[in-house]
């Protein structure tokens, strides 16, 4: 069968790796946040919303920002300073954060019918050491904000996956969770995207969609790659 896209990338966190429960797994074993576990929730929240503050400004490694941004939101919900061992801690744990179930499997059987791409947030070796260990290395080309210099949702990223690859936005697909950080920016260049809706009661974004689904193997079986 022959499909439409020359490739099909990824953002990592969201759409397959689950932040949200590799995060709290390890925030929960804090001892400085240990007065504070129902509230552990809301501090991710105020984390992220931070982390894209930093992103924004001027360039920082991700292990930075993640320290940072944790710290701070830390210390405006709660008032809490973290210890240099938990400010470590956090970004150290970020390789260890778990895939979604079906993740795995998916890629495996994407990547023996289209070539893809890790477009991710982090250091370079990070990421190729978690596509290993959680995916058994199944793309093509990983762009990390290392390599460029650059956090979405500004488009380096793209651009650099379309000049790498030499295929025309409309041959690639991008899949991601994120509207805002993901899906805006890749549509803006004229990609196409599909948005893994992993929460539930995430609203409907703004956007021109592809495709949605609610995990990747719903999405093979739209996309027409499952087996």
């Amino acid at each position: 069968m022959s499909l439409p896209w020359k490739w099909i990338s990824f953002d990592g966190v969201g759409a397959l790796i689950n932040g949200a429960y590799g995060e709290l797994r390890v925030l929960e074993q804090f001892p400085s946040l240990a007065g504070h576990a129902e509230r552990l929730p809301e501090l991710r929240a105020a984390r992220l919303r931070r982390e894209r503050e930093l992103c924004a400004g001027p360039w920082r490694p991700w292990s930075e920002i993640l320290a940072r941004s944790l710290e701070e939101a830390a210390q405006e919900l709660f008032q809490v300073p973290l210890t240099p061992a938990e400010k470590r801690a956090f970004p150290a744990s970020f390789l260890g954060w778990p895939p979604f179930p079906e993740a795995p499997e998916q890629l495996r059987r994407w990547s023996q019918q289209v070539p893809l791409a890790l477009l991710g947030h982090g250091e370079d070796l990070v990421l190729r050491l978690q596509a290993h260990k959680h995916f058994r290395s199944p793309f093509g080309l990983i762009l990390s904000s290392e390599s460029l210099k650059s956090y979405k949702p500004a488009t380096a990223h793209w651009g650099a996956l379309l000049a790498a690859t030499g295929a025309r936005p409309e041959e690639i697909l991008h899949v991601a969770s994120d509207p805002e950080m993901d899906l805006a920016p890749a549509a803006s260049l004229g990609i196409p995207v599909a948005w893994v809706q992993r929460d539930p009661e995430a609203p409907e974004p703004d956007l021109s969609l592809a495709w949605k689904a609610k995990d990747l193997e719903e999405l093979a079986t739209l996309l027409d790659l499952a087996d």
